[in-house]
């Protein structure tokens, strides 16, 4: 399995026609954490607002993608300016991936809700291990070892809409598509980052003081690569748990729960059954931590963030 892996990994960064899918790390609790695919997101929480998430994909598959990423973000006191960051480091097989990003976003508010834009932007950083990698010939010009890396700007763009009860969002990743030159033995591999748009809303009804219904979904275009979507449903029981289930298109269903056991903290965890292949049958794990340091004296009481 290790070596299925890797044969991968090698056609991606050889081919970089191949290469041009899906690249941006992939979360199933994208709900309970929309800063990591839109920047916009920043500040809506009117809150200090941290989440640290670990994502293991494919379990029992030796060099399977893993991914942890932090995201902090806040308002500006009353400016309606918001600042965040995002950190993240992905791995699969022998390549290695790390994203430092900062955000500038500022809110307006409108009649209904308030409309956020924002910018962010930072450094990709990638490292390949060619001691992982596999050859068929022990002669092969290629077959050197060691490492080799090379590093390209981000820019990511966002604009979030949002009410006390629903929220649509839009985001543009790696618009500057920064190609990854990996020199190995005066010959050069590439592959290259592409756009990734996001399109995503959902709402949240408090039917009862101890029940919240929260549909949303995410659509999500790669260039190169087949259209996909998410479709969530999740409930919060007494302000403390929520149970959900998300359905990804011809892919993989999950399993979600969250536990709000303080104001201040949120619990959570996911995980994917993969139903079109045999081979990732064992799924896919991800958990998280949040953090909501309320930068005001009133709390929020958006049902968004109960």
């Amino acid at each position: 399995m290790k070596k299925f892996v890797a044969y991968i990994v090698l056609l991606l960064l050889v081919f970089p026609e191949l290469g041009r899918a899906q690249q941006d790390p992939l979360y199933t609790n994208y709900m309970f954490n929309p800063m990591a695919i839109n920047p916009a997101y920043a500040g809506s929480r009117d809150a200090l607002s941290m989440v640290a998430l670990g994502r293991w994909q494919w379990v029992g598959v030796d060099g399977a993608p893993n991914t942890q990423s932090f995201a902090i973000h806040s308002n500006v006191g009353k400016t309606g300016l918001a600042l965040g960051g995002n950190f993240c480091h992905e791995g699969i097989g022998p390549n290695s991936n790390f994203t430092g990003q900062l955000t500038i976003g500022y809110h307006v508010k409108l009649k209904l809700g308030k409309l956020s834009f924002a910018a962010r932007a930072g450094v990709f950083h990638s490292v390949l291990d060619k001691n992982q990698l596999i050859f068929n010939q022990i002669n092969d010009p290629t077959n050197s070892g060691g490492f080799t890396s090379a590093t390209v700007p981000t820019f990511d763009f966002g604009m979030y809409w949002y009410t006390k009860n629903f929220y649509v969002g839009a985001g543009a990743n790696n618009i500057y598509a920064g190609r990854i030159d990996f020199n190995v033995n005066a010959d050069y591999v590439v592959h290259q980052l592409t756009q990734h748009f996001y399109l995503h809303g959902g709402a949240a009804f408090e039917v009862h003081p101890n029940f919240v219904l929260k549909p949303s979904a995410m659509l999500r275009y790669v260039i190169n690569a087949p259209f996909s979507f998410d479709v969530n449903f999740s409930v919060l029981m007494y302000k403390i748990l929520w149970l959900g289930v998300t359905y990804r298109f011809n892919n993989s269903v999950a399993f979600l729960l969250e536990l709000n056991p303080l104001d201040w903290l949120r619990i959570g965890y996911s995980f994917d059954f993969t139903y079109t292949s045999t081979v990732f049958r064992k799924g896919s794990h991800e958990v998280f931590l949040g953090f909501d340091f309320n930068v005001h004296t009133k709390k929020t009481t958006s049902p968004r963030f109960l």
